[in-house]
């Protein structure tokens, strides 16, 4: 059985808790925080960290320090952008 459950994101260290094998669906805001919502077993007994990197408009990067991309949500008066951080 699966469920969507949401979580906290911090901006500035992000790292989601998740049961294993389970997946980000969507971040955005809710209620001026960021949130992800992600499908997950919650009957599972053993956990993932998924580390994000999430980078402004016009910030530069080095492509090679981030992972798979997430997606774009709005924070503000500023956009965002997710990425899986590499391992």
């Amino acid at each position: 059985m699966k469920v969507i459950y949401k979580y906290p994101v911090d901006l500035l260290n992000s790292c989601i808790r998740l049961p294993a094998n389970g997946h980000i669906l969507k971040i955005n805001t809710q209620n001026g925080q960021p949130m992800c919502w992600a499908m997950v077993d919650p009957e599972s007994e053993d956990f993932i960290d998924v580390k994000l990197k999430i980078l402004g408009t016009g910030h530069r990067f080095d492509p090679s320090k981030v992972g798979d991309y997430v997606t774009t949500f709005y924070h503000g008066p500023f956009v965002w952008h997710v990425f899986l951080a590499p391992e």
